[in-house]
């Protein structure tokens, strides 16, 4: 690995987590992480008291769906849509069942709840954040 990528990475971060920090009135934080299905996963529910530091994102399907790029919708802490995450290539190819690319990834965000479509299994690595 590139130690100037490692140095800039991580002092991205750490910039991201001073403002996020300054922002909010932080009661607990509880390192999280989570690889497996979306589908009633935590990363869904609203909740007012809870927010989600994300240093690496990432969602994918494993198989092919209709036409159409499937998307991560992103909240934030007051349960508004904040950021989209789109694949549009993620398509169908109508003949043999191919999928050109099949995921959308994102590093160093936070976030209240997500919502999805077509995508079906996710990786966050980060922190689970209670406010006050």
């Amino acid at each position: 690995m590139n130690n100037q990528n490692w140095d800039y990475n991580e002092a991205v971060s750490k910039l991201a987590w001073q403002e996020f920090n300054d922002a909010f009135d932080i009661s607990a934080i509880v390192p999280l992480y989570y690889q497996g299905a979306i589908a009633g996963s935590e990363f869904l529910t609203y909740n007012a008291a809870k927010l989600y530091f994300c240093l690496d994102f990432e969602a994918g399907v494993m198989f092919a769906y209709q036409i159409g790029g499937g998307f991560i919708a992103v909240y934030d802490e007051n349960n508004v849509n904040s950021m989209w995450m789109a694949n549009n290539a993620c398509m169908h190819d109508g003949v043999n069942s191919n999928v050109a690319t099949n995921n959308v990834q994102q590093n160093i965000f936070y976030f209240g709840r997500i919502s999805q479509s077509i995508f079906t299994h996710m990786k966050f690595i980060g922190y689970r954040i209670t406010i006050t």
